[in-house]
């Protein structure tokens, strides 16, 4: 795999810390590794006919009008808990 660098993306401040913080937690002092994790996990979960969805529901926790769990967001992928492993 070739190894690219992104020039360019938007994060909150508080997702940025967020990552920060969850990667000082975990023994990874680089939040970049926790970023790129997150990527491959929304690319798995976004399918054609969610991403409008999934952005809306990221735009209202972003602007603090609601706040989602995990199962949440799964459920609005079209992603049942228990058949996860059969979603690739």
């Amino acid at each position: 795999m070739e190894v690219l660098k992104l020039t360019s993306i938007r994060l909150s401040k508080k997702a940025l810390g967020r990552a920060g913080i969850l990667g000082s937690s975990l023994g990874y002092g680089r939040s970049s590794d926790i970023i790129r994790i997150a990527i491959w996990i929304g690319l798995k979960a976004l399918k054609p006919g969610v991403l409008r969805g999934i952005m809306h529901m990221m735009w209202e926790e972003e602007e603090g009008i609601a706040t989602y769990s995990l199962q949440d967001v799964l459920q609005n992928s079209g992603i049942e808990l228990e058949n996860l492993k059969s979603q690739e």
